[in-house]
């Protein structure tokens, strides 16, 4: 199930950067339209997401499933992950909304490592 999709957000800082997000109303529905294709499966395969993807925000009790279902981990090499975020985000399109987005890092989360007085 592509939750992501559904709220037409990565559920990053950059998740709506050249995406059109969904609103709650919208985003219920998409779910209840795919819960009702997966109604009859055995099992559904769901990415491990928070209960707030952008501004739309997983039912409880669907959150709850996914939190207490059986949970498989899949590891990738870090170079396959950065092939992967670069082809999902595909920065170049959009480079202002990117270091926008950046900044907007950096002023929340700032280093202090480097700092001289």
């Amino acid at each position: 199930m592509d939750w992501e999709g559904m709220a037409g957000h990565r559920g990053s800082i950059f998740g709506q950067i050249g995406l059109n997000p969904s609103k709650q109303k919208k985003f219920d529905s998409s779910l209840v339209q795919a819960m009702m294709c997966f109604k009859n499966s055995p099992y559904v395969f769901v990415e491990g997401e928070s209960k707030r993807i952008g501004k739309v925000t997983m039912p409880d009790f669907m959150y709850q499933k996914k939190e207490n279902g059986l949970q498989i981990f899949i590891d990738i090499p870090v170079g396959e992950r950065i092939k992967n975020i670069l082809n999902d985000y595909q920065p170049w399109k959009d480079p202002e909304q990117f270091l926008e987005a950046f900044q907007r890092i950096k002023k929340t989360n700032p280093c202090t490592c480097c700092q001289t007085d």
